[in-house]
């Protein structure tokens, strides 16, 4: 890898990184605010602490943040968007997932909300980004998304189906 790729490749998960720690922090600032405002640390609808909630979601940025930085140059098209974007979300909601105590589950838990938050904003905002290259790119989103959108369905019919 040539010198200027491989500076490009750093900078890229450095900047995802640094956004997915800011994040977490502005999810951690919130859910301690709620905490204090409750007067408890302690969830009981999802049987967490507001630690384990914070740690959770440090957890997700570290694993996101990267991944997202690696995968940075399929951006250029809105289907590779789409695609960083599932694949930071799935990341990032599986992790919430694990941390409530769903580690056997969390990958399902974080595909469905990553593929239509994740993959489904990042499309979204790549289409603001390039007004002028949307037609072009559509319909390889479209059925990339639809092929993803089978793939769920049939994923959630095996595990619907499981004893």
């Amino acid at each position: 890898m040539d010198a200027t790729r491989e500076s490009n490749v750093y900078r890229n998960v450095k900047r995802s990184v640094a956004v997915a720690l800011i994040a977490a922090a502005a999810f951690s600032a919130y859910v301690l605010v709620l905490s204090l405002l409750r007067g408890s640390l302690y969830w009981p609808k999802y049987e967490m602490t507001t630690g384990q909630i914070v740690a959770g979601y440090f957890g997700a940025a570290i694993v996101a943040g990267p991944v997202v930085g690696l995968l940075w140059p399929l951006t250029r098209w809105q289907s590779g968007a789409a695609v960083v974007g599932t694949l930071g979300g799935t990341i990032i909601y599986g992790a919430i997932g694990v941390a409530m105590g769903h580690a056997r589950e969390a990958w399902f838990i974080g595909l469905i909300p990553g593929v239509l938050i994740g993959g489904g904003l990042a499309a979204v905002w790549w289409s603001d980004a390039h007004p002028d290259s949307v037609r072009k790119d559509r319909t390889r989103s479209v059925a990339i998304l639809l092929g993803v959108g089978i793939v769920l369905i049939g994923a959630a019919l095996v595990y619907a189906s499981r004893p």
